[in-house]
């Protein structure tokens, strides 16, 4: 990919008033449409994208754990995070991992809808492809049906006759409420992704050379990544891309 290209797709992907615009902008461009995401996009996302780490004894990464289970045709992963937890984010590296190997050859979002119910037939006819649906979230004058984790068999049906995969995005309450009759493991425990982590890969995602570690582990940045939610971190990522630019302009 041409610098050029992968910087405006990164500017894209700032992170600005508590929302991923990269995410943002994809959605806008698409939904209506129904139009695939692009492969320059997904290329970008999966060389910013920091795994979490291993947990316990594991040897396997949650992440790559994540990617097995999607190679299975008809599979559903369902990512239940708060907003503001690199969500949406995930599951587009996950489904560009896919579509890097070969597995599904296309990436679509898909729109909930205006009912409380998700039908199957709202499935599209697409074959090898890699679906990501955002259930929208529960407020008083609407939810999505309780049934939702049950009915999850049947799209899984329709998804291996078209040997496709889907990804949905919920949030911890709203699962608890909907889960029930779900198929069994369908919910992902993906683990934290350390703030250091998601800085150092949009670091040199931006800039190749760029001294990360010298950046990351000075005594006065060390103390702004700790807790940091994703916002922040690129939020100070972009700070210290701003400072060492100027830095180098200036020169000795």
């Amino acid at each position: 990919m041409e610098a050029v290209g992968q910087a405006a797709v990164l500017q894209r992907a700032f992170i600005n008033y508590g929302e991923q615009v990269g995410t943002k902008y994809v959605y806008e461009q698409t939904l209506d449409s129904h139009a695939p995401i692009s492969s320059e996009y997904l290329a970008v996302v999966r060389q910013v994208y920091a795994e979490p780490r291993h947990a316990g004894r594991s040897t396997t990464s949650s992440f790559r754990r994540a990617v097995d289970v999607l190679r299975q045709a008809g599979s559903v992963l369902v990512i239940s995070r708060p907003p503001n937890s690199s969500r949406a984010f995930t599951a587009y590296a996950l489904l560009a991992q896919l579509l890097d190997d070969g597995v599904i050859t296309e990436v679509r979002p898909l729109p909930f809808g205006g009912s409380q119910h998700f039908p199957t037939r709202r499935l599209p006819h697409d074959q090898h492809c890699g679906y990501l649906l955002e259930l929208p979230p529960d407020e008083d004058d609407f939810t999505v049906d309780a049934s939702f984790g049950g009915n999850l068999h049947k799209l899984v049906e329709r998804l291996q006759r078209r040997n496709c995969r889907l990804i949905v995005l919920t949030r911890p309450e709203q699962w608890r409420r909907i889960s029930h009759g779900a198929p069994d493991g369908v919910a992902a425990e993906l683990g934290a992704v350390q703030p250091r982590d998601i800085a150092e890969r949009w670091l040199l995602g931006q800039e190749p050379d760029f001294p990360a570690d010298q950046w990351l582990d000075h005594r006065d940045v060390e103390p702004l990544l700790v807790g940091q939610t994703p916002t922040d971190v690129l939020n100070l990522v972009y700070l210290m891309l701003e400072q060492h630019r100027a830095a180098r302009t200036a020169g000795p």
